[in-house]
């Protein structure tokens, strides 16, 4: 009785980790305004710094790349070129309050080569990737703007490779 007992609370155990750990849902907005990061992440070939950022991704969870610290109204290009192989990948812009803004979304098997013009008023704003068990690779995405009152600074904890 007492071996079945810990054979059924093993196994609901194991159930559980496994249904709380898999997936992370890439459009719940409610996630991606919180401020701490959540993901796992394999990278290869990865460059980032405090415009640009690229490489082969396995993520899974929510990472800041950029924060951006905005003095007046200014216009921010994103310029991507991203090849998403599995999973869904998100890419958005966010003041971590209310404020989120899509930039991109790719399923899997998707591509996507383009840019996007966000005008931004004073205030802080991050730039967030979000994926969904997903694998991609990103030749490039690159911030752009020639108003020097906006700033862009290179978050990403797990390298400190910063310029």
């Amino acid at each position: 009785m007492k071996k079945r007992f810990t054979l059924i609370m093993l196994i609901l155990g194991l159930l559980t980790l496994v249904a709380c750990s898999s997936k992370y849902d890439i459009s719940n907005d409610k996630k991606i305004l919180t401020v701490d990061d959540s993901y796992s992440i394999n990278e290869k070939n990865t460059t980032s710094n405090s415009t640009n950022y690229k490489g082969d991704i396995e993520l899974n969870g929510r990472l800041t790349l950029w924060e951006i610290d905005v003095l007046e109204k200014s216009e921010l290009t994103v310029i991507y070129d991203i090849k998403n192989q599995k999973g869904q990948v998100r890419l958005a812009l966010t003041d971590n309050k209310k404020y989120i803004r899509t930039i991109f979304k790719l399923k899997k098997g998707q591509t996507n080569d383009d840019n996007i013009k966000i005008t931004l008023t004073p205030g802080k704003y991050f730039i967030k990737l979000v994926g969904d068990d997903t694998k991609f690779q990103a030749k490039t995405i690159k911030l752009d703007y020639s108003n020097k009152m906006m700033k862009t600074t290179h978050i990403d904890s797990i390298r400190d490779d910063d310029n």
